[in-house]
């Protein structure tokens, strides 16, 4: 299954979450307890049984521009410096802690942006939710049911039984909506059902959080709409082989989940989007779907790239965006450098 859209399901569970909590979905709490983080990194399974596979991933890795490095310095041609991090939408239950390094610069900036604005805000993350909540239906009577295959449907009616969710809660939510939720690990998924807005102090809420504290302004580089926007803009068709692909192999989710922790603490995203380029020795992989990069990663990349720029030639700015958004030819990085920035790669370690 491709890395690239199951990492992505990770990276765009913003607001999703509180969008089912608005909706009414009850969540059972017959274990109120957070489980605790499972799965064993993909990558490492190659490593240590499947060398020369591992070795053909690190050929494709290092082929991939930017691959490695969250966090870069972007130098304007006057010399004003703004900062750009690589976060993961996880809360401190899968990534505990974030580098000093991260949270001096935050603190030391002018100006913190996100993706979204106001996302450390649980009140207006879940009005903006709210407020969207009609997109995210497939509408005109239609339900899952009616393009999904009988075993794909009968599988995810389990996982949502399994998750303390009644099936028909999610009966006539657009694919890309409840392939999100199921995404989402087990460990993550109590904290943000018991969060108003979905977020779970995600690394995102926690560096705004961080600057608002400090008194530090923030703001967004998309609206509630626009993300929503790229969801519904996913074909239909690939929404539903997405969603059906991933409730047909769920006993990877935990896996895949750890594989993005793992990548992110080493800094290697390109070793994340590589795993698609390469032949695996198990779990079944597919091409990522047109549509959904065109959607949710280059054309966002751009969209994000073209707001930065009034922050970047300011200087002052620290820009933190989903890590996956930063590398390849059309990443981030690669955008600012087209736009005349120069831009460096901060160790962390």
């Amino acid at each position: 299954m491709t890395a690239i859209w199951r990492m992505g399901f990770l990276g765009c569970v913003l607001g999703l979450t509180g969008l089912l909590l608005a909706f009414g979905t009850t969540v059972a709490t017959a274990n109120p307890a957070h489980p605790s983080c499972t799965g064993t990194s993909i990558v490492s399974q190659l490593e240590a049984d499947y060398p020369e596979v591992y070795a053909n991933l690190e050929r494709e890795a290092r082929a991939i521009p930017n691959g490695e490095g969250l966090l870069w310095r972007i130098t304007a041609p006057d010399g004003k410096t703004s900062y750009l991090f690589g976060t993961i939408h996880l809360s401190e239950l899968s990534v505990p802690e974030i580098s000093p390094t991260v949270l001096d610069l935050v603190l030391q900036s002018q100006l913190v942006v996100t993706e979204i604005p106001d996302i450390a805000n649980e009140t207006i993350v879940a009005e903006q939710s709210v407020l969207q909540m009609g997109n995210l239906f497939l509408g005109n009577g239609k339900t899952l049911k009616d393009f999904m295959s009988p075993q794909a449907y009968g599988n995810l009616e389990r996982l949502m039984t399994e998750m303390g969710l009644p099936p028909f809660a999610l009966i006539g939510f657009r694919p890309f909506v409840v392939t999100a939720l199921i995404s989402i690990p087990s460990c993550e998924l109590p904290g943000m059902l018991e969060s108003a807005g979905g977020m779970n102090n995600t690394v995102d809420v926690r560096i705004a959080s961080a600057a608002e504290a400090a008194g530090i302004p923030t703001g967004g580089l998309e609206s509630f709409a626009e993300q929503m926007e790229a969801i519904t803009s996913i074909p239909l068709a690939e929404g539903i082989s997405m969603l059906e692909t991933l409730v047909l192999h769920e006993d990877q989710i935990e896996d895949f989940a750890a594989t993005l922790v793992a990548l992110y603490d080493a800094e290697r995203m390109d070793q994340m989007l590589a795993l698609e380029r390469i032949e695996m020795p198990f779990a079944p992989l597919a091409d990522i779907p047109a549509g959904f990069e065109k959607s949710m990663i280059v054309d966002r990349n751009r969209r994000m790239a073209e707001r930065s720029l009034p922050h970047l030639s300011k200087g002052g700015a620290f820009i933190a965006v989903g890590a996956l958004h930063l590398p390849g030819k059309e990443g981030l990085v690669a955008l600012f450098r087209e736009y005349g920035f120069e831009v460096e790669r901060v160790l962390l370690q």
